[in-house]
């Protein structure tokens, strides 16, 4: 197999796909106290969630029959990696705050979010364009099958 073999949009969910794997071992949070800055990768979170579901994204994009199912597959990852990176962007305190409530405030103004969880969210929006791409085309064509690049 070789990117030639591939279409477009599987190539870009390929892109997707290691945009998410590199984005959870960079900064998802720094958080900032009294001069003194600790760094949080996608890692100390859910970055392992990220790359196993990356991880079946690229395996069905790459080496299976590029058909209406597996770019299902593609799209629910995909849709999965987004929403819970663009969680983390809004409220890095989403999925759980273990201090007390008065100080969520001063918490929240200590951390700021990093690259990482950034990329991860453009990996996870890649994903979910070349799937709803590739099965509006399989819907048009009729065929349930993406055309390839040949």
């Amino acid at each position: 197999m070789s990117l030639d073999d591939l279409s477009t949009e599987q190539q870009v969910g390929l892109v997707g796909a290691a945009a998410v794997i590199i984005g959870a071992f960079l900064p998802w949070f720094e958080v900032s106290i009294l001069g003194t800055a600790v760094t949080e990768t996608g890692m100390d979170r859910d970055g392992w969630l990220t790359i196993i579901l990356a991880g079946i994204a690229a395996l069905s994009i790459a080496f299976t029959d590029w058909d209406t199912s597996h770019q299902a597959v593609v799209l629910v990852s995909g849709a999965i990696v987004a929403l819970l990176a663009a969680a983390y962007v809004v409220d890095p305190f989403i999925f759980g705050y273990e201090g007390p409530a008065d100080q969520r405030q001063l918490a929240e103004s200590a951390v700021s979010v990093g690259n990482g969880i950034y990329l991860t969210l453009i990996g996870g929006l890649l994903l979910v364009f070349a799937a709803v791409v590739s099965l509006n085309e399989s819907a048009t064509d009729g065929t349930g099958h993406t055309p390839t690049g040949d």
